[in-house]
């Protein structure tokens, strides 16, 4: 989905492209042309994956690129995101006309992003989160959830609002996401979840949102 809307003269804008050492952008492989990184940590410094790298916030750096690029990819970005209004906005500024945006995030309908969801309304993610995994990778790379675009109904209104004239959604479940949550002897529920999704065909139930949001091809 990505790959196919690149060549070897694509401008890549990756949002929040951290410092490489993550598995997501695995998502990315096969993209053809020039990636510019941003992320406001100092791990953006040193990311062997980038041709250019800028520590800011897409907010930040979209009044310095206007209408620059081909395309923009964010994953598992927008679920900390406090504003989405303002994000898409930036993300929609960053983008030559009729550009597209790849988001790639928690489904918060999936029984993941929902129990995220819960904890976090009530103020127990981190002391949960703290008990299920380790504390160097939570150092290194964790952010506050804040689940505000994680809906297919409510990202592709909020896109809408920002400018993008288009939204598709693949739904995708990985249970190899969810695994390292679980105790052991607990850890085949989520292939046995991911198993039911496709057994059923049934997108709702997944637990990652990819969504291609298409800029508007006049500003």
């Amino acid at each position: 989905m990505v790959g196919a809307q690149t060549h070897a003269g694509s401008s890549v804008l990756e949002i929040g492209a951290g410092d490489g050492h993550l598995d997501y952008p695995t998502w990315l492989e096969g993209i053809e042309g020039r990636i510019v990184g941003i992320d406001p940590s100092t791990g953006i410094l040193t990311n062997p994956r980038l041709d250019e790298r800028h520590r800011a916030t897409l907010e930040e750096f979209a009044s310095q690129r206007p209408q620059h690029f081909d395309i923009a990819v964010a994953s598992f970005v927008a679920e900390h995101v406090a504003a989405p209004g303002a994000f898409l906005a930036a993300m929609h500024r960053c983008l030559k006309p009729g550009g597209s945006a790849f988001i790639l995030t928690p489904h918060v309908l999936h029984y993941f992003g929902a129990t995220a969801l819960i904890t976090q309304r009530l103020h127990v993610d981190e002391w949960l989160l703290h008990r299920l995994r380790e504390e160097t990778i939570l150092h290194e790379h964790h952010c506050p959830l804040q689940y505000r675009m994680n809906t297919r109904h409510r990202l592709t209104r909020l896109a809408r609002r920002a400018g993008f004239r288009h939204v598709e959604f693949q739904m995708l479940d990985d249970p190899g996401l969810y695994q390292p949550y679980f105790p052991r002897v607990l850890q085949q529920l989520p292939v046995a979840w991911s198993a039911m999704v496709h057994r059923l065909r049934s997108p709702a139930l997944a637990g990652t949102l990819l969504a291609r949001l298409e800029a508007s091809p006049h500003r």
